[in-house]
C-alpha cells in the first residue's frame, strides 16, 4: 500500500509539471490518503499437518535433504543453500554454518560470513536427521543444493524447488494437483522455510531449562534478547 501511494503521488506530481492538473491537486488528491493499520507478519511454529506432512512427502533426495536440515537445525534458508559436504562432520554429529547464500537478482551469490557474527556456528545434527542425510551429503561434490549446470541454485530454481516441496506436502495431506472434477484447496498455505526456524526455536524454548536460553540463542545464531522477546 505504501508503494501505491507513492506511485500515485509521482503520477500527480508528474501531471502537475506536464500542466494536466492543477498545483491544488497535489494536496487535494494526496493529502487524505488513508492507510490501512500494518499489521506484522505472524511469527509461527509449524502446524501438526505440516509437520506430519513434511515427513511423509515424496521428495527427491535433494529436496528431502533442504526441508530436513531447516526442521531438525533451524538453519536460515541462505546457510542451508550454503552448505557444503565439507561443513559436516558425522563423527562429531555437527554441521558448521559459516556463509550464506544471498540473491542479487536471480543470480545466487556467496557471502562468506552469516547474518551477524552470532551467527557463525556449530549447530548439532540431531540422531534423526543423520540417517536421512548422510547419504546425501557424502554424494555431493561441493554445494548440496545446485542449480542446472550450475553450482548454486538461482532464485528462480530455489522458487521451483520450494513449490515443489510445498505441493509434495499438499499431496500427502490428500491434495490432488490434477484432479478435474471436485478439485480441492491446498490444505498447506503460506508455509516459509523460516517457519522451519521459528518451529525449531520454539521447540528448543519448550526444553528449558534443561537446555538454557544461552545455549538456545548460539544454536540459532541469534541474541539471548531475540529469543526471549520472539520465541520464549
Amino acid at each position: 500500500c505504501k508503494n501505491i501511494k507513492l506511485a500515485f503521488s509521482q503520477i500527480i506530481k508528474s501531471a502537475v509539471r506536464d500542466r494536466i492538473l492543477p498545483h491544488s491537486a497535489i494536496e487535494d488528491l494526496t493529502t487524505d490518503i488513508s492507510m490501512p493499520k500494518y499489521v506484522k507478519p505472524q511469527k509461527r511454529a509449524l502446524t501438526p499437518l505440516e509437520r506430519r506432512c513434511m515427513k511423509e512427502a515424496e521428495m527427491d533426495d535433494m529436496k528431502r535433504a533442504f526441508v530436513s536440515i531447516l526442521y531438525y537445525c533451524g538453519t536460515r534458508r541462505g546457510e542451508a543453500l550454503a552448505l557444503t559436504k565439507d561443513d559436516f562432520d558425522f563423527k562429531a554429529k555437527t554441521v558448521s554454518i559459516s556463509k550464506v547464500v544471498i540473491f542479487n537478482g536471480n543470480e545466487p551469490q556467496i557471502k562468506p560470513y552469516p547474518k551477524s557474527d552470532n551467527g557463525i556456528r556449530l549447530i548439532p545434527l540431531p540422531d534423526a536427521l543423520i540417517p536421512i542425510i548422510k547419504p546425501y551429503v557424502e554424494q555431493c561434490d561441493g554445494y548440496l543444493f545446485k542449480g542446472q549446470n550450475k553450482p548454486l541454485l538461482t532464485e528462480q530454481g530455489y522458487k521451483r524447488m520450494w513449490e515443489s516441496i510445498i505441493t509434495a506436502m499438499n499431496v500427502a495431506a490428500g491434495y490432488k494437483p490434477f484432479a478435474k472434477k471436485n478439485r480441492n484447496e491446498r490444505p498447506i498455505t503460506n508455509l516459509t522455510a523460516h517457519i522451519f526456524r521459528h518451529n525449531y526455536c520454539t521447540q528448543l524454548c519448550y526444553q528449558i531449562p534443561t537446555i538454557s536460553t544461552k545455549k538456545i540463542a548460539q544454536m540459532m545464531g541469534d541474541t539471548e534478547k531475540v529469543v526471549l522477546e520472539i520465541y520464549s
